[in-house]
């Protein structure tokens, strides 16, 4: 590890390496190993060595902030190659998201909309264009003719407003948030906004189970749904249950766009929500939303 300015991580059997270290290697980046690693006149403490050479080293970032820098390059590298259609351009990323390297770091799934605000026009041109045209090009398949709502930083933020504009102004029986990680002290104060906006109605949060005693603290009427760690939950979606429609939202940014400060709420970022079909929802969101319009559907029967 430390002939390659990294760091040994026993737990994972991986070296945790800076970006700029490997970035040179096309397989880096990509698949987490390095091809090769070799020196010359090499002393250990076993005796010396004329030559030393490993081979598919595992590597992994050396932190939050390389990490971070790790899934730009590679959506860089991807972009760059070649334009790419919305679909396999998403799954591609969610599978490189969650190899066993990245585990213990949390990472967006970027969209085109929010992708563009980390690319540099000057320095990335080919991945900037290719992500410019993906955004012009998706069409919106909503029948409800729905159009992306893009929130701009530092504006003053009516948080009901927006929830209302999000639920289609529509009375709200149920409401669903899937977001691997809840669990800071901003996102549970969030939430908690949020479940303010919609006296006495049900919610349900759709999270990850809790991490080294991070656990996400519930509003009241609020229920929590552990989901499993695969590449159809990478995104954050919104779900309102209405008296007469569903709409569902996927947003680009988790629960920490919403910034209080001074008794007001301010948008924090650029977060962009995206209309979806209920079609269009992963199958496990599917599965929830019929789930639970069975089970309010047997409430007002019984009422």
């Amino acid at each position: 590890a430390q002939k390659c300015n990294g760091i040994w991580h026993h737990e994972s059997q991986r070296v945790a390496v800076e970006l700029e270290t490997i970035k040179r290697d096309a397989n880096a980046v990509q698949r987490f190993v390095l091809d090769k690693v070799s020196q010359s006149n090499l002393t250990l403490a076993t005796g010396n060595f004329s030559q030393w050479e490993a081979s598919n080293l595992p590597i992994k970032p050396i932190n939050q902030q390389d990490a971070k820098a790790w899934h730009l390059h590679w959506l860089d590298n991807y972009y760059s190659d070649s334009y790419q259609p919305s679909a396999s351009t998403l799954k591609q990323q969610a599978t490189w998201l969650d190899h066993d390297a990245l585990q213990h770091y949390e990472l967006p799934l970027y969209h085109s909309q929010n992708l563009l605000a980390e690319l540099s026009r000057n320095k990335q041109p080919k991945a900037y264009w290719h992500t410019a045209a993906l955004a012009d090009l998706t069409p919106s398949n909503s029948k409800k003719l729905h159009l992306p709502i893009n929130l701009v930083e530092g504006d003053t933020l009516d948080l009901t407003k927006l929830m209302q504009q999000l639920s289609g102004g529509e009375h709200v029986k149920s409401v669903i948030y899937s977001d691997r990680y809840v669990h800071t002290s901003r996102q549970n104060r969030n939430l908690a906004a949020v479940a303010r906006c919609f006296s006495y109605v049900q919610g349900q949060l759709l999270t990850l189970a809790a991490q080294k005693g991070k656990d996400a603290i519930l509003p009241a009427n609020w229920q929590k749904r552990i989901i499993e760690k695969r590449n159809e939950n990478h995104g954050r979606f919104w779900i309102f249950i209405g008296q007469n429609q569903v709409t569902c939202w996927e947003c680009t940014s988790g629960l920490d766009f919403i910034k209080e400060q001074e008794g007001s709420y301010f948008i924090d970022g650029y977060p962009t929500f995206i209309p979806k079909e209920r079609s269009e929802l992963p199958q496990f969101l599917q599965q929830q939303l019929r789930r639970t319009a069975g089970e309010l559907q047997s409430m007002e029967v019984v009422e």
